[in-house]
């Protein structure tokens, strides 16, 4: 092969290799977003399950105590 030939599949094998590289990113920052959007959705899931188990909690902590205040009446 010529020299010439050479430089132009040098060229060509640089520029997919930039090419790979920059798609690897796309990609990795496009996981890292959906991976990011889905732990926001997950959170706002499970947020209603959270709310009533405190509220249960804050229910059964209030009945204690009005057990308690009758107790010491």
């Amino acid at each position: 092969m010529s020299e010439k030939a050479v430089n132009i599949w040098t060229s060509i094998a640089g520029y997919l290799e930039f090419r790979v590289i920059r798609i690897r990113i796309c990609i990795g920052k496009w996981l890292m977003s959906l991976k990011h959007k889905l732990a926001i959705k997950s959170m706002a899931l499970s947020a209603p399950q959270r709310d009533r188990a405190n509220r249960h909690y804050c229910h059964k902590a209030d009945i204690m105590h009005e057990l308690e205040l009758m107790r010491l009446d």
